[in-house]
């Protein structure tokens, strides 16, 4: 992907765009899966994960039909934690559409944090506006 949608985006803070896109959008090129990994430096113990999708919060979406799904928001995907005994699936998820998803689970220590974007909606890139992580 190009610089501006790099995916530095995704701990900026900010889950819209503004000044800047805060997004992390793939490479078209690759096809799914796509993995976004995010280091944490040393492990961290962690229980809980907010995950924010594209879901064209900058269109008026009233004139959407009911039911609709944009397209561009992650439909199934994956969170993995890179624990001390190696990669662990903390969490699999079918079917979204949903801007923000959270997610809870039994406390994890981890060096690492990998999303997997198994498929969107339709788009052929995987669209991450944030992901936060907590111990709650």
């Amino acid at each position: 992907p190009s610089k501006p949608f790099g995916p530095r985006n995704v701990v900026s803070g900010v889950a819209r765009p503004e000044r800047w896109t805060n997004i992390w959008i793939s490479d078209p090129e690759k096809g799914f899966p796509q993995t976004l990994t995010l280091n944490l430096g040393e492990p961290v113990a962690f229980n809980t994960v907010y995950l924010t999708f594209d879901t064209y919060l900058h269109e008026d979406t009233y004139s959407f039909p009911p039911l609709y799904k944009v397209p561009e928001c992650v439909k199934d995907y994956t969170l993995k934690a890179l624990c001390r005994e190696g990669w662990r699936t903390i969490v699999e998820y079918k079917g979204n559409y949903h801007r923000r998803n959270i997610h809870h689970f039994e406390t994890v220590k981890a060096s690492k944090l990998k999303l997997e974007v198994q498929s969107t909606n339709g788009a052929p890139t995987a669209r991450v506006y944030e992901v936060r992580i907590y111990k709650e």
